[in-house]
């Protein structure tokens, strides 16, 4: 599989943990039970330091630092002997993460008194916690707008920057930084093909629509991209996917892409080509209930079912600093990206009138991940598209499919 449109690997199942509801974590023992405002008064009168860490508890990063970056014992002894530390979680307290300037989590903050020292936000190991916590309270923080941009081919860096940037406010410098960094980061490092089209690309939306010339800076790549396609000896299929990618998720502007569909859908080819982009459209056009065309454009039903049988393969690798829990997370959010991808999929070719693939990828779905919640998303998700069918209630045997079976045979028998 060419690399830019490989959806597998241990990457992605990581990608994924970061996105995915978590199990609860016990927060780290010391941190305070005090309100904000008492732990702060405590700090004060006891002269030490000011630690706040926000976090939610849907966050992966979050529950990684706890699991890891808490637990060192070498941050644990910094922190008990010069800070009071308090974790303030954004669901539960909106007013307090909201005069914090709290726009991503984790942020770590570090205050001596009202005076805030630094503030860092995104997952950090010990020792570059260790790090910034001394850097904090020696004062040697410099400010972000004086720092130098990291070298070219330091791609980790350069991104850390453009996200530091935009969620400091300082949007013509995040303006330049992704539009460099779009243009330039595969080059360096075609490792980041699935960042950019995702995570980065989502950033790049964020910014646009808080700063009207981010938007028409991004929209000049786009435009350069469509000129790009336009040249029948310069386009290519990182050309299409970069089209789709800005005007989907950096700009939001389907319109263009609904053009596009409905001059290509008919083509020999078009199964084809929409199977190099389909993760970049399929959502777009369930969204909008397109469940007929998303299926007639649909050339390969059975890559889920396949990509999760790769999936489990890499399960027995080991990671540094992953444990269990993190394993378990992991295996739960492949399990789950999985159930609705093939649902998807199913649904869709029965609405494009291919009963026979959409009833086999349903079969080969249960056969591959035979539980109740497989064969429940199955079924729901062909109700939600209005393509129930007999079959499916064979799907739903035992006490807790019951009432989805009480449901959807009512609904064929009306």
């Amino acid at each position: 599989m060419h690399a830019p449109f490989a959806r597998v690997g241990l990457a992605l199942a990581l990608s994924l943990l970061i996105l995915s509801p978590l199990r609860a974590i016990a927060e780290p023992e010391f941190f305070s039970d005090l309100p904000y405002g008492k732990a702060k008064m405590q700090a004060e009168a006891s002269g030490k330091l000011f630690f706040v860490k926000a976090t939610a508890v849907w966050c992966g990063p979050c529950k990684m630092m706890d699991r890891t970056t808490f637990t060192d014992q070498r941050v644990i002894d910094w922190l008990n002997e010069k800070a009071v530390c308090v974790s303030v979680d954004v669901d539960e307290m909106p007013g307090l993460a909201g005069g914090l300037r709290i726009r991503a989590m984790p942020t770590t903050i570090l205050f001596r008194g009202d005076e805030e020292l630094a503030r860092v936000v995104g997952y950090r190991d010990a020792d570059a916690l260790l790090t910034w916590l001394g850097e904090a309270e020696r004062g040697e923080i410099v400010p972000l707008a004086d720092r130098p941009a990291p070298p070219a081919h330091d791609i980790d860096a350069r991104l850390d920057r453009a996200n530091e940037l935009l969620r400091d406010g300082q949007h013509d410098a995040a303006t330049e930084a992704y539009a460099w960094l779009w243009d330039n980061m595969l080059d360096h490092d075609p490792n980041f093909t699935g960042v950019r089209s995702s995570f980065m690309a989502s950033s790049m939306n964020q910014l646009a629509r808080a700063h009207p010339p981010a938007r028409e800076a991004f929209t000049d790549l786009r435009d350069e991209a469509e000129d790009r396609l336009r040249d029948a000896e310069k386009k290519s299929w990182d050309d299409l996917r970069d089209w789709l990618v800005l005007n989907e998720r950096v700009l939001g502007d389907r319109e263009p892409i609904r053009q596009w569909i409905e001059r290509i859908k008919h083509r020999p080819t078009a199964k084809r080509t929409f199977s190099f982009v389909d993760d970049i459209i399929e959502d777009m056009l369930i969204e909008e209930e397109r469940w007929a065309l998303y299926g007639s454009l649909i050339n390969d039903p059975y890559k889920d079912i396949r990509m999760f049988g790769l999936m489990r393969n890499v399960e027995h690798l080991q990671i540094d600093g992953m444990d269990q829990a993190m394993r378990d997370e992991i295996a739960e959010s492949q399990r789950r990206f999985f159930r609705e991808g093939v649902a998807k999929t199913a649904a869709a070719l029965l609405a494009a009138g291919r009963e026979d693939e959409g009833r086999q990828v349903s079969q080969q779905a249960v056969e591959t991940l035979d539980d109740p919640e497989t064969r429940r998303v199955l079924v729901e998700t062909a109700l939600d598209a209005g393509e129930l069918r007999a079959w499916h209630l064979d799907l739903l045997e035992g006490e807790a499919l019951r009432r989805l079976r009480t449901k959807a045979a009512g609904m064929l028998s009306g």
